[in-house]
C-alpha cells in the first residue's frame, strides 16, 4: 500500500467541505426559517469537529502505514543481505 494515497484523500476531503461550505451559504441566503436553523446547528455544526478528527485519523494512520512500509523494506533488505 502506498501511504501517499492517503493525502489525496484528506485533500479531496477538504476541497469538498470548502465547496459544499460555499454551497450552503447560498442555500442559506435563500433559506431562512427554524427548519434552516434546526438543520444547521444540529446538522452542519458538528461537521467541522468531525472533519478535523477525520484528517487528523487520515494523518495518524498514513504515517502508520509509512512506517509499516518502511521496515518490510528495512527487512527485505535484511533478508536480501543474508542470501
Amino acid at each position: 500500500m502506498n501511504p501517499a494515497f492517503l493525502n489525496d484523500i484528506d485533500s479531496r476531503m477538504r476541497k469538498d467541505w470548502t465547496s459544499f461550505v460555499e454551497v450552503w451559504q447560498q442555500t442559506k441566503d435563500q433559506w431562512r426559517d427554524a427548519k434552516c436553523r434546526q438543520f444547521e446547528q444540529e446538522d452542519l455544526q458538528p461537521l467541522p469537529g468531525v472533519m478535523s478528527q477525520t484528517s487528523a485519523a487520515i494523518a495518524e494512520f498514513r504515517d502508520f502505514a509509512a512506517r509499516v512500509s518502511q521496515e518490510l523494506r528495512d527487512e527485505e533488505s535484511e533478508n536480501d543481505f543474508f542470501v
